[in-house]
């Protein structure tokens, strides 16, 4: 099953979060990208939608789905930030005939859609990269984060 995924474009750990919305959906880091997939499509797809381009500016260590929002995820960054993104608003802007997670085996120009709405930045808590990012699958307000530094921050 893994073995869809596209190829890595750097040497940073790919990270990869299942949408507890919709199970067939993933979000995987890929260099400074998050890329989105749709596990049903079939392996000779393009590969993934780049769903937020440049999204940390050193590379994203992580990414997890918020449990009780749909469409809204965080991603934790080696430039030591952790940014929350709302997909809804991204997945609105596309073409109607585009189904943005699946494909639908039809090639999308990435560099003509829109990023999604950066919520919110957060810096600060982590004197080094920021390598983990979860939230609370009970309490939608409550992240935790880990860093290079050795330390963990609720």
């Amino acid at each position: 099953r893994f073995g869809r995924l596209a190829p890595m474009s750097s040497s940073l750990p790919r990270r990869v979060s299942w949408d507890p919305h919709n199970t067939h959906h993933i979000l995987a880091t890929s260099g400074v990208d998050v890329v989105a997939y749709d596990m049903r499509s079939p392996a000779s797809s393009s590969g993934g939608l780049g769903i937020i381009r440049s999204a940390h500016r050193y590379g994203v260590a992580d990414v997890c789905h918020n449990h009780s929002q749909s469409n809204v995820v965080v991603t934790a960054g080696m430039d030591g930030v952790m940014k929350f993104w709302d997909l809804r608003m991204h997945l609105s802007n596309l073409p109607d005939n585009l189904d943005p997670i699946s494909n639908n085996s039809v090639n999308v120009d990435n560099s003509a859609t829109m990023p999604p709405p950066l919520l919110k930045a957060v810096r600060g808590g982590h004197s080094h990269w920021t390598t983990r990012a979860m939230y609370n699958p009970f309490y939608d307000q409550l992240v935790l984060s880990g860093g290079g530094d050795g330390i963990s921050n609720l």
